[in-house]
């Protein structure tokens, strides 16, 4: 995870005109985020399923 985020940074700095290089980083923060959003959402609904067995043993 980390070293893929770290490749995607590397081959966006090595791009060598300044348009591909702003595109780059755009589509790197974009992809960071969205890793970001599934991650959130894997955690909501693990944490609800944790809540609602935790709800039935009490």
């Amino acid at each position: 995870m980390i070293l893929f985020i770290y490749a995607t940074l590397m081959r966006a700095l090595s791009s060598k005109t300044e348009h591909s290089r702003r595109t780059g980083f755009m589509f790197f923060f974009f992809r960071v985020l969205l890793y970001y959003l599934s991650g959130l959402s894997w955690f909501l609904c693990f944490s609800c399923v944790l809540f609602q067995i935790f709800k039935d043993l009490l």
